[in-house]
């Protein structure tokens, strides 16, 4: 069976005293996917510390969640656009969560924002537009999110919080706003450590005690698109040149 190999570039780390406990995203990444790619090997690169990424070595990329915003003046930021553009254009399967799929649609021509609709923390219910992805809860942790998606997406999920939740590209490229690699004990720590603003603080706590969305068929459909990029024709998955 031939290597896949995935880059996760790392776009930002939560606070040491959860990492200490839970690891950083790569991490939790790998541990979600891994089970469903046996053959994959996760290379990290931590862009938002200045590590590079080269793509011609991988077969697919992952971009992480971050707690910065698209939208903040850092120097890794602009780059980064630009590379995922590059990696579209290679035709190489690209996903992006949270911060990824927010960065990807500034990348590819959206807006990203903070909503006016205040912070998404905890379970929210996400409705799905695919056979392979049943309508259900989600952990979703965000405060930004994007207000105008790029040109030719299909919608493919969202809530009533966040209604481009989920996107498909008209080339290789998939992403979505809640975080599938999360567990329910890490959401919790989240809320409890960081205390954002949230209305339904002790609902949502207790949700998560007893309420498991199904993360691992969302790691099956995301390991699938990642493997797909072995099965289709280059000309079948071009990419826009420019973007924001």
């Amino acid at each position: 069976m031939t290597q896949l190999s995935i880059c996760i570039i790392e776009t930002g780390a939560s606070n040491p005293k959860l990492v200490e406990q839970y690891g950083r995203y790569p991490d939790m990444i790998q541990r979600w996917l891994q089970p469903h790619l046996p053959q994959a090997k996760f290379i990290v690169r931590a862009v938002f510390e200045g590590e590079s990424v080269d793509i011609e070595s991988f077969d697919a990329f992952i971009v992480t969640g971050s707690p910065h915003g698209v939208y903040d003046d850092l120097p890794w930021i602009k780059p980064l656009k630009e590379q995922l553009r590059t990696i579209a254009q290679k035709g190489r399967p690209l996903f992006g969560i949270c911060f990824g799929h927010q960065i990807m649609a500034a990348a590819f021509g959206g807006t990203v924002e903070k909503s006016a609709k205040g912070w998404g923390i905890g379970l929210q219910d996400y409705h799905f537009t695919l056979p392979d992805l049943p309508d259900s809860k989600v952990l979703v942790y965000h405060q930004d999110q994007i207000i105008t998606p790029p040109p030719e997406t299909e919608i493919i999920g969202g809530s009533q919080h966040c209604p481009y939740g989920a996107l498909q590209y008209p080339f290789a490229a998939r992403s979505i706003q809640f975080h599938p690699e999360f567990t329910n004990e890490f959401v919790s720590a989240l809320i409890q450590f960081r205390n954002d603003p949230i209305n339904d603080r002790e609902e949502q706590l207790s949700a998560l005690q007893s309420i498991q969305p199904p993360n691992d068929t969302f790691a099956r459909w995301v390991a699938d698109f990642l493997l797909s990029g072995q099965k289709k024709e280059p000309a079948m998955m071009q990419a826009p040149s420019q973007g924001q």
